[in-house]
């Protein structure tokens, strides 16, 4: 549950790299459409002899899910990221940032996140926002200790200490209303099902549809799951399941 620094192998000082700062390797996002392609372009190529009917193919594509896990490449220093149960931990140096790997766009259909929270040791009154945030490389790598508190691009999340939604408008003010219940136990489960070609999210809370928390989502744009913890949530462990 505590951060520890990566301590330089053999191959590292062998090679010369310790010391030396590498720029990270640009990285593809694939959007749903391009996973699509992926899965018409396999039944095209090897399953071709089935001569499968495009009403088929269509209905593969519209149940189409990918698990989505968090990204290693950006996430703010203070987060540890656990590939074998997909979790993150806080370490409370400050505010924990954790992103999601999937780009979501309003080819997506409806996509869903699932949530739980394996360890709580809070005392913050907010202690998480878990939404989407408009999807930008470069700034959100510029940005990844602090994205909930800039206003310069678009998101859309709910407040789990105090049970708020919150979002940015047309004149980047921070808008927060009630909604649902509290997430910050251990236990607690939660569902994200986004819409972005309708325009909405909504909140499944332990097991409770609240509705939609947002209808008004930019639909234009691409997004990412982020989840922002409070430094007071130091050794708190959230699943993604």
């Amino acid at each position: 549950k505590f951060c520890v620094p990566k301590m330089a192998t053999a191959a590292d000082i062998s090679n010369g790299s310790v010391g030396q700062s590498h720029k990270e390797p640009k990285r593809y996002y694939m959007t749903h459409d391009d996973k699509s392609k992926l899965v018409y372009g396999y039944i095209k190529i090897e399953i071709s002899f089935l001569n499968v009917p495009s009403d088929v193919k269509d209905l593969v594509d519209k149940f189409l899910i990918f698990s989505d896990h968090w990204d290693k490449s950006r996430k703010s220093e203070s987060v540890e990221i656990k590939d074998d149960d997909n979790t993150i931990t806080c370490c409370g140096l400050r505010d924990c940032v954790s992103y999601g790997q999937h780009i979501i766009d309003n080819t997506s259909g409806v996509q869903t996140w699932k949530l739980k929270i394996l360890n709580y040791a809070g005392n913050s009154g907010w202690f998480a926002v878990i939404g989407i945030v408009e999807h930008d490389d470069e700034w959100l790598n510029q940005n990844r200790n602090s994205v909930w508190w800039l206003k310069e691009k678009t998101r859309y999340g709910f407040c789990g200490g105090n049970a708020r939604t919150l979002h940015t408008d047309d004149n980047n003010r921070n808008i927060r209303n009630k909604y649902g219940e509290k997430f910050k136990k251990e236990g607690d489960t939660m569902e994200i099902i986004l819409n972005v070609k309708d325009g909405t999210m909504k909140y499944v809370i332990n097991d409770t549809d609240y509705g939609n928390a947002f209808d008004n989502i930019d639909k234009t744009k691409q997004y990412r799951l982020v989840v922002t913890m409070n430094y007071k949530a130091k050794d708190t462990v959230i699943q993604l399941y």
